[in-house]
């Protein structure tokens, strides 16, 4: 009996440990997919601004009117929103810190020495739907630190710009854990069996106990 009791927490813990991996693999896929999809709604707006006001204003009215539509937009409670780069790495639209556009700053680095600048860059030349690129950048409420960022970004070819959006990994992967939480939490096996999650320090997370 003992034995059946020990076999049958195995199978139950290495099923809670086989969906905790497939949700951390997939909050990455997750969140590829939404910048994805943010950053073709950018496009769709650009080239209809662009095919509608091209034909009756010059191209630097056009580019204004492009960033200033752009700019107030947000998404991701906020953390979100588009920016603008030229292929030479001149900021073209940056709503959080708009005292940088106009700047060719082609170098800029992150805490690690990560090439930002370089990496969006490079990701525009990618085919569509590769062009991502992962760095540190400034957290909203620190703007003093910086945190993990994936961005997508797209080419776009009358003004030479690569236009992106990002977010920091963390509330995706805050969220994909809450998901796992509650999964587990209702997990029951045999007459009292329960599955209990706590972290690093030994702070209880979950307990489907209760």
């Amino acid at each position: 009996l003992r034995a059946q009791q020990q076999e049958r927490l195995q199978r139950e813990l290495d099923s809670a440990i086989s969906f905790l991996e497939f949700t951390r693999q997939r909050t990455d896929t997750v969140l590829r997919a939404s910048l994805r999809e943010q950053v073709d709604v950018a496009m769709q707006m650009v080239q209809a601004i662009h095919a509608r006001e091209s034909q009756r204003h010059p191209p630097e009215v056009v580019k204004r009117l492009i960033i200033e539509a752009l700019r107030p937009v947000r998404f991701y409670q906020g953390r979100g929103y588009y920016f603008i780069d030229d292929m030479q790495g001149r900021f073209i639209l940056l709503p959080t810190a708009p005292q940088l556009e106009g700047r060719l700053l082609p170098d800029n680095q992150d805490d690690r020495g990560h090439m930002i600048m370089r990496g969006l860059v490079e990701a525009a030349r990618l085919p569509d739907g590769q062009g991502f690129s992962s760095y540190r950048w400034y957290l909203p409420d620190k703007p003093n630190e910086m945190a993990d960022k994936l961005a997508y970004v797209r080419y776009f070819a009358p003004f030479d710009w690569l236009i992106g959006a990002g977010d920091y990994t963390a509330p995706w992967e805050q969220q994909q854990q809450q998901a796992v939480l509650e999964r587990l939490r209702a997990v029951r096996f045999g007459q009292s069996g329960v599955i209990t999650v706590a972290d690093h320090d030994g702070r209880l997370l979950m307990s489907s106990g209760r």
